[in-house]
């Protein structure tokens, strides 16, 4: 999910230091200092990957949130691999031989997850999603339907991977009519 932000830090408002003015991973440095301060961040919804749940133009507010807190369908800003901000869902997470947190991501629009997360890259949670309407991303109605979402969508992952699987090995493997007629 691409993201354009508006910040507010404490009463400072800046608007559209979009990553056209700045790297993405500057970018994501802003975001991590802002929520590092224990401000809210507000950022403008650009991509497609949470299709349909979100469409682009919607306003995430988003704060740090303690790992610990954390749970299965919340959406999350995170750092991903090539260090650029990403607002996916949390479908799994797993708990590492050290004790650390590991999340798995995805946007839900998407096909496959987006691989393990560590918990530092994890910049804060949305809690709430300004469209034509305001919701409340820690209602329990939300956390509910967030996590239904997260379920459905790594099902769906799953059985792409297995169907991918399947197909590839069905090409490999030769038709069972050529391997009788060598034996007759």
């Amino acid at each position: 999910m691409s993201l354009r932000n508006s910040c507010r830090h404490s009463k400072l408002s800046i608007r559209d230091s979009a990553p056209s003015r700045g790297t993405g991973i500057e970018v994501a440095g802003l975001f991590e200092e802002i929520l590092g301060d224990d401000s809210l961040l507000r950022v403008k919804v650009t991509g497609r990957s949470m299709r349909p749940f979100l469409r682009g133009g919607e306003t995430l507010t988003i704060r740090r949130t303690p790992h610990s807190s954390l749970r299965r369908g919340d959406l999350v800003l995170f750092k991903n691999r090539q260090g650029l901000p990403v607002v996916h869902r949390i479908v799994r997470m797993t708990m590492r031989d050290d004790g650390a947190v590991t999340f798995e991501t995805k946007g839900d629009a998407l096909l496959t997850t987006d691989g393990p997360v560590d918990g530092s890259d994890i910049l804060g949670k949305v809690s709430r999603i300004e469209a034509t309407r305001t919701f409340d991303m820690n209602a329990a109605a939300w956390r509910a339907v967030n996590y239904l979402l997260a379920a459905v969508s790594l099902l769906r992952s799953r059985v792409y991977l297995a169907l991918r699987s399947s197909v590839a090995l069905l090409r490999r493997c030769k038709p069972c009519g050529a391997n009788q007629t060598k034996q007759s």
